[in-house]
């Protein structure tokens, strides 16, 4: 028994040594921690009203491996009017305690500015950053005092702070300054530190460490005149840079414009004299979608008496009904324009030689629509237009779809990444202009006051007849 047993012991005690050798300990990999020891910033308020911050903070690394830290500055707030405010934030540069430039990567983050600071040699270390960096729009004017609102810290630390100070240096003279300060995490307003205002200057520490997610944030009013106030040209650029997807329907309006400018505009209106024929021998039906750009039920209407004018068909009056009878009058359709053939044959289904007005209605719609589609066709034929009407206003609505959609999706996307959501909204008002610009984007090529007559029948009985039938028909049909 005792051989067997010193023959295990021969066999595994140098298994043993060497995974002691080569596998460490389990708490060497569990003790891998890291503590912000102190957390200092300076912040200088300068008579142009930018302000240049540098942040010291003292990071305890244990373990490792490590090769840095994160720092996290709020940049993105939301106004009472529900507009962001962006806070325009340059880095100067990032240091160690030495002074020796330490590289670094920066990003945005939602409403954050995240720098990712690579700090060598940082296993088992205390270490000192330096981060210095200017802001360009971090005061707040208001009528009878500027301000200063600054969060120190951030309320993005992973891990607690043991110890935040921070001083703020106004321009000198600064005069009447008051300071209030606010610890903890975001909207809380707990009061843990200390504040000391001297001469031009304010200085705050915390009493106890802050945890996680938890900031320290000073608010500092004095008197106006001691900063330069921007103007208000300078405000409504801020705005529009923090708020730059509100320009993207001005943009889209600007463009549009110039469209219709250069494409949709009716020529200038020459002298106008009274014509009682169509000149060019234009049916009523070319005259009525030149005039308001549209092939509708009413230039179909006005054609079935243009028919009836020309010989094609008769209009009889059915006697004790309010109800008319349509018959066929001529059988040749050899002069006749497209859409014209369709709308007869469309009348008499080819075989009948007569039909009520009332019957037409469900049953002539798809003629209409046909009969509609080929005076478009007609109008672009005569190079009216510069293509058809139908489809430019199609591709133009489908364009302003696209971009309410597009809007949408930046709106959930950008919301999520930059904080820009509620602002990229304002994206799908670009379809706004589109929409109503697609309506009048075809371009009239012939002079349309030439095609404006007072009298296209020939009599003030005729057209008051043509009238009374289109709006019967209008009234049936439709």
């Amino acid at each position: 028994m005792m051989r067997m047993r010193c023959i295990a012991i021969r066999l595994f005690l140098p298994v043993v040594v060497i995974s002691a050798f080569i596998f460490p300990p389990i708490s060497a990999y569990s003790t891998r921690e890291l503590r912000i020891e102190n957390f200092q910033s300076e912040t200088l308020v300068m008579p142009d009203g930018t302000i240049d911050v540098t942040e010291n903070i003292q990071a305890h690394f244990i373990g490792g491996p490590w090769h840095g830290l994160y720092r996290t500055i709020p940049v993105e707030y939301v106004t009472p009017q529900g507009l962001n405010y962006t806070l325009f934030l340059d880095v100067k540069r990032v240091t160690d305690a030495s002074g020796r430039t330490l590289k670094y990567e920066s990003s945005r983050e939602r409403h954050y500015r995240k720098l990712k600071i690579y700090v060598p040699d940082a296993d088992n270390s205390t270490k000192t950053i330096s981060i210095e960096y200017s802001v360009s729009d971090a005061l707040k004017f208001f009528e009878d005092h500027d301000e200063l609102y600054w969060n120190v810290t951030g309320d993005e630390w992973d891990i607690p702070i043991q110890s935040a100070s921070a001083r703020i240096i106004l321009p000198e003279g600064t005069m009447n300054i008051r300071a209030n300060i606010f610890t903890g995490a975001y909207r809380s307003r707990a009061q843990n530190a200390d504040i000391e205002i001297a001469g031009n200057g304010v200085e705050v520490r915390t009493r106890e460490p802050l945890h996680l997610h938890e900031g320290l944030t000073v608010a500092v009013a004095f008197d106006k005149g001691f900063v330069h106030e921007p103007t208000a040209a300078s405000r409504f650029a801020q705005i529009l840079r923090s708020n730059w997807p509100l320009g993207i329907p001005i943009v889209a309006f600007v463009v549009m414009l110039y469209l219709w400018w250069t494409h949709g505009r009716d020529p200038h209106l020459r002298p106008i004299a009274a014509q009682y024929e169509p000149p060019n021998q234009l049916t009523p039906g070319e005259v009525g979608t030149l005039v308001d750009d549209s092939a509708d039920m009413r230039d179909i209407t006005a054609s079935i008496v243009d028919l009836a004018v020309r010989g094609y068909l008769v209009i009889k009056d059915v006697p004790g009904k309010h109800d008319w009878e349509l018959v066929q009058a001529k059988q040749d359709t050899r002069d006749l324009l497209p859409y014209e053939e369709t709308i007869l044959k469309g009348l008499f289904d080819g075989l009948k030689s007569s039909v009520n007005v009332s019957s037409l209605k469900g049953s002539f719609s798809g003629t209409l629509s046909i009969a509609e589609g080929l005076l478009y066709a007609d109008s672009a034929r005569l190079k009216w237009f510069a293509s058809n009407p139908r489809n430019t206003r199609l591709i133009w609505a489908g364009l302003g779809i696209v971009v309410i959609i597009v809007g949408g999706v930046l709106s959930l996307a950008l919301g999520v990444l930059f904080a820009l959501g509620g602002t990229l909204t304002i994206t799908s008002l670009s379809s706004i202009p589109i929409f109503i610009v697609a309506h009048f984007v075809p371009r009239v090529h012939l002079n349309i006051w030439l095609l404006i007559y007072i009298c296209f029948m020939g009599s003030v009985r005729r057209v008051w007849l043509a009238n009374v039938i289109v709006h019967f028909i209008v009234s049936t049909v439709c």
